[in-house]
């Protein structure tokens, strides 16, 4: 409902002018600033989407804010890994020998 959008809008302009616990939120998930508004940005789009801007309070919201983050950095951190390890897989499998005709196969050393 409106209410809720109008309390989540003042509730996060709350959380973003908070600027010691917008410092210790860097300095736990190793953020610039700009990351730090870019994440609050996703959070409350995500929040708006899944019907989940409700929050009984400040603290109610920082600590969905900071489980939300955490979840989203460690899928983030997965992912990548995934990926760095197919990537190295794919440059070891590179500099393989490979033999691609007969000729190759008769060859003795």
């Amino acid at each position: 409902t409106e209410d809720v959008e109008v309390s989540f809008m003042g509730l996060l302009a709350s959380l973003r002018a908070e600027a010691s616990w917008c410092e210790l939120v860097r300095m736990r998930y190793h953020l610039g600033d700009d990351e730090l508004h870019e994440w609050l940005d996703a959070f409350a789009l995500d929040c708006r989407v899944n019907d989940k801007a409700q929050h009984t309070d400040l603290t109610d919201l920082k600590r969905h804010f900071t489980s939300w983050l955490r979840i989203q950095q460690q899928n983030r951190n997965c992912h990548g890994t995934k990926n760095s390890n197919a990537n190295s897989l794919a440059r070891r499998k590179g500099v393989d020998v490979a033999a691609t005709s007969a000729a190759d196969y008769s060859t003795r050393l």
